[in-house]
């Protein structure tokens, strides 16, 4: 009978990341984008956002290139149509290795293995949150465990922060004689640093202890694995790797990843010893393991506690921001009102005085200009109103988005030419297309998607495009940009007030246009979001019923 499963094992070369997957019939994407793919590599910035498939045919594990652009490539050969994965085959994706585990190395404990630290895997066991139980299970049948672990549990549940945590941690020393130092330390950062929870000073077994070192490729490797990881010096190393871990200090070493309810990674804490005669042992492991459970329940904890304090504050902000901003729209609509009257007045007196064709030109961008500002102050002075208002008031009547774009585009050609800027701007909308929607919203806003595909496009040859596509339930209008595009970060914040993201140090904006746009484009019963990836440009599509 064939196996429902297989497991393979991707190792990012440069970095060392390493990750063990079951693959079944149904296969798994691997990529680097979490939107198209199954089993996202974050960590490979040359793997493509949907790279390739691999799944279970027959028993067999098969794999296919999904017409990445850096490819997949087997002994220097490119991928092109599906391989099976047998034996030491490594298929090369971007700068991570695909292999297949065999069956023997399915296994959990990792006896023998070395590291680049010149340490040996003695055994590692796969952490959870449910550590702690068996481990009081274990306890109860030995005084002096349980004691232990009740001093932990007494001492963590009465401390009030992390550094009232440190005397909990150092109660560990009594069930671990030969250790030297305990630290607890956040995940390793991409450049490596080491940050600690609870400075070490106060972690030392004893006043006046010499403060160690900790090996970050070993935290990685537990965090990496989710394993609680024992290792010790291997007495067959070369003498150059004994002496590098001689001056470390360490001669055994317990190393258990701290895990967030949702699975991810909180910190690490680390033990070690410089005895080679006493090296910490497996029973140590599982009482560490058992701590480690505790700990991630007290720092998950702890992080939702400042969580939530921080979007109470940010709420109170966020209010008051509102309030300030109502009572600004109010006093600016107000007072842009009266010298608007007198450009429009002027334009219109001069319009009628003169015979000249370019005279009459500017008169009728200016007052173009006028009425798109009052247009903008009547809607500035109803979002003002929202807070004791049920919604927008939309007047709906049947525009045609075609004309309604070329419109734009006119008159955003006539802005950039004074500019002596070039924009290619394409209305792929079809003129029998017509919409039920409020004329100058919805003028709004697409003057505004238009306004922010020109100002994040590109230096050279920039385009704006517009689309319309029909559904039977509604349509969706798309304005995209050839620009420098927005990272997945910031696509979270962008319907926000007053936020504004990537670089914006040189370009005017308030952050409130993309956030007023959502608005009207919710007030006729629609909704607006983006696609977008860095350096390849936006696609910013809002929806309206029809």
């Amino acid at each position: 009978m064939s196996p429902q499963s297989r497991t393979i094992r991707l190792f990012h070369n440069p970095t060392g990341a390493e990750l063990n997957v079951e693959v079944k019939s149904d296969g798994l994407i691997i990529g680097r984008s979490s939107k198209v793919a199954d089993l996202t590599c974050t960590w490979d910035n040359k793997m493509s956002r949907r790279h390739g498939k691999v799944w279970l045919e027959g028993g067999d594990v098969w794999y296919e290139d999904l017409g990445s652009s850096n490819g997949s490539w087997v002994n220097k050969g490119r991928v092109t149509e599906k391989v099976k994965v047998e034996g030491d085959m490594l298929i090369l994706i971007g700068e991570t290795s695909l292999t297949l585990v065999s069956n023997n190395d399915e296994q959990t404990v990792t006896d023998g293995e070395p590291t680049q630290d010149g340490m040996t895997v003695q055994a590692g066991h796969r952490v959870s949150r449910a550590d702690f139980a068996s481990a009081l299970s274990e306890a109860s049948q030995r005084a002096e465990l349980l004691d232990t672990l009740t001093q932990f549990v007494n001492q963590l549940l009465g401390a009030a922060n992390f550094t009232e945590i440190a005397p909990c941690l150092r109660s560990l020393y009594r069930h671990l004689p030969t250790a030297k130092h305990i630290y607890l330390i956040r995940p390793p950062s991409a450049d490596d640093s080491i940050i600690h929870l609870i400075e070490p000073e106060l972690l030392a077994r004893d006043s006046g202890d010499e403060v160690g070192t900790v090996s970050r490729s070993l935290a990685r490797m537990a965090i990496e694995r989710g394993e609680a990881l024992l290792f010790s010096q291997a007495d067959n190393q070369t003498q150059e790797i004994q002496e590098s871990t001689r001056l470390r200090g360490i001669h055994s070493a317990a190393y258990v990843p701290l895990l967030s309810k949702a699975g991810d990674p909180l910190g690490v804490l680390c033990v070690d010893s410089p005895l080679s005669h006493l090296p910490l042992h497996e029973e140590n492991l599982t009482l560490l393991k058992s701590a480690g459970a505790l700990l991630s329940a007290r720092i998950d904890g702890e992080s939702l506690r400042q969580e939530a304090q921080q979007k109470e504050v940010l709420a109170r902000e966020a209010d008051a921001r509102k309030e300030a901003l109502a009572s600004f729209l109010k006093i600016a609509s107000h007072d842009l009102k009266n010298p608007l009257t007198v450009v429009k007045m002027c334009g219109v007196l001069i319009s009628r005085m003169t015979d000249s064709g370019t005279v009459a030109d500017l008169c009728e961008r200016l007052l173009d200009a006028e009425r798109r500002a009052e247009q903008l102050i009547s809607t500035y002075l109803e979002v003002s109103e929202l807070q004791s208002t049920a919604s927008l008031t939309v007047k709906k009547k049947a525009v045609s988005v075609h004309d309604l774009i070329e419109r734009e585009f006119q008159f955003l050609e006539k802005a950039m030419q004074r500019k002596n800027k070039a924009i290619d701007f394409r209305n792929q909308v079809a003129e029998s297309v017509i919409v039920s929607a409020d004329p100058q919203k919805l003028q709004q806003i697409i003057n505004n998607l238009i306004g922010n595909a020109i100002k994040y496009g590109r230096e050279e040859n920039p385009r704006v495009e517009v689309k319309c596509d029909s559904h039977e339930e509604h349509f969706i209008i798309s304005v995209t940009d050839n620009g420098v595009g927005i990272s997945e970060e910031d696509q979270k914040k962008l319907f926000a007030q007053f936020q504004r993201v990537g670089d914006t140090q040189h370009l005017p904006g308030t952050g409130l246009g993309l956030w007023l746009s959502n608005l009207l484009v919710q007030a006729h019963g629609g909704e607006m979001w983006v696609e977008s990836e860095p350096g390849w440009g936006s696609t910013f599509f809002f929806s309206l019923p029809r």
